[in-house]
């Protein structure tokens, strides 16, 4: 039988969205994260759907690059 998981006070994705929100806001937008790449917060990519292992809630998935963004985002990173 798996563990039944909870989560602890303050730990929820709510809770961990606002704390990230607090100390770098350039870093999101609505409820999206960005992608920092030539130096700059992109709001490039397509979030698809994710949900928490703790406890199903949905939660921000990360951003997914096509092929030319990310080869631009390398491309830049290599530049640096």
């Amino acid at each position: 039988m798996p563990p039944t998981l909870t989560l602890k006070s303050g730990t929820s994705w709510a809770d961990a969205w606002q704390r990230c929100l607090t100390v770098a806001p350039e870093a999101f937008r609505d409820d999206r994260v960005l992608n920092l790449w030539n130096a700059a917060w992109q709001p490039d990519g397509r979030a698809l759907p994710a949900v928490s292992p703790v406890d199903g809630g949905p939660v921000a998935g990360p951003p997914r690059l096509d092929r030319a963004t990310a080869r631009q985002a390398v491309r830049a990173a290599l530049d640096q």
